[in-house]
């Protein structure tokens, strides 16, 4: 049995779990994390869930033939790995990519420290490590001394129906305004304010200005009013959308559509679904060049924009503007990466392999 250390905190969490309970054996595969939507996961009929606080972790963590640790988060589970280190043979972690950041952060508190020299002591003796972004792969050798074999995990999304996703971007959109999306979550990482500093030159056209500040770190709602009333400063509440609310992941689609121009000033990785699901229905992305996202993407083909070119524009078409053959180039690199059958082919040699079988 698989266990899948994996809150659903994410958009993409409930795809995957329809993935693994549709595309293969739902028995084989259970589900810990914190789910106060659990009702919701029931209606699936799909894989078993545990919910992180329950007193049966500790009896899942040892019934289980193979942990997948989806991100390095949880403080309990770092620390029941850590005084029980006989449990790392068995597993697996998928590295998301905030949970090896964490390592450059100056001033760390007292327990962040405890927290990251547990990593540090557990994740040489991880025996499988899996990354989304290649990139990711050298920084948590280098910062974290992994020795494991390396495999490679990529998680489904809305956006691998692509008869949604083109239905919906051949929907009507609003040709009065242009929409710029900041950001895809409410952490300091995504430079929010920088981002809006560089677009403030445009205040006076008629733009409209979103923001996902829906999910973050812990406490993240007091960054988000803060980013708000920054972005209102500048602009004017009139021209500020803030999205605050969770929406399913179709909604979510039909949210990114609107977009003419997505900003994502992310200095890590992060935000690789918004940023995928933003380029398949057309809009022009700008992302920090030097991150491993912008080789990711360069890898696969994409055609995106360097952020740091905004400040030497001198009006809004400049901004929004893209040549239509770069535009259905990038549509067609994202498009070929969330193809549902490559995915599951992907789990199916991390599962394997894991299980010591062949992939031939």
């Amino acid at each position: 049995m698989f266990l899948h250390i994996l809150g659903s905190n994410s958009l993409f969490v409930k795809e995957f779990y329809k993935m693994l309970s549709q595309r293969f054996d739902k028995n084989e595969h259970v589900f810990m994390g914190h789910y106060p939507d659990e009702a919701e996961y029931a209606k699936l009929d799909g894989c078993q869930i545990v919910q992180s606080r329950s007193i049966k972790m500790p009896m899942y963590l040892y019934k289980s033939d193979y942990i997948i640790v989806h991100g390095l988060f949880n403080k309990m589970v770092i620390l029941a790995l850590f005084i029980q280190p006989w449990l790392l043979k068995k597993c697996n972690w998928i590295v998301y990519g905030a949970d090896i950041y964490s390592h450059r952060k100056e001033n760390k508190s007292f327990s962040e420290k405890i927290l990251e020299y547990m990593k540090q002591r557990i994740a040489p003796k991880i025996p499988y490590i899996s990354t989304t972004c290649d990139g990711d792969w050298k920084l948590v050798q280098e910062w974290y001394g992994v020795k494991g074999k390396k495999l490679k995990a990529t998680y489904p999304l809305a956006g691998c129906n692509s008869e949604l996703v083109s239905k919906i971007r051949n929907s009507q959109k609003d040709s009065e305004h242009i929409h710029i999306l900041v950001g895809n979550s409410a952490t300091i990482t995504n430079h929010h304010k920088d981002s809006l500093d560089m677009l403030a030159k445009f205040k006076h056209e008629n733009i409209c200005i979103h923001m996902p500040l829906n999910y973050g770190d812990p406490g993240y709602q007091a960054y988000a009013k803060e980013v708000i009333a920054y972005a209102e400063n500048i602009f004017g509440k009139d021209k500020v959308f803030p999205l605050t609310e969770r929406m399913n992941g179709n909604d979510y689609l039909r949210y990114l559509n609107q977009m003419d121009v997505c900003l994502f000033n992310n200095d890590r990785q992060q935000g690789m679904g918004n940023i995928t699901q933003a380029m398949l229905l057309g809009a022009k992305i700008y992302i920090r060049q030097g991150t491993t996202m912008w080789d990711h993407y360069r890898s696969l083909g994409c055609d995106l924009h360097d952020i740091a070119e905004i400040s030497s524009f001198e009006n809004i078409v400049q901004l929004v503007s893209e040549d239509d053959a770069q535009k259905q180039q990038n549509i067609n690199a994202a498009a070929a990466r969330q193809d549902m059958d490559l995915k599951i082919h992907y789990w199916t040699i991390l599962f394997n392999t894991m299980k010591g079988k062949s992939n031939q």
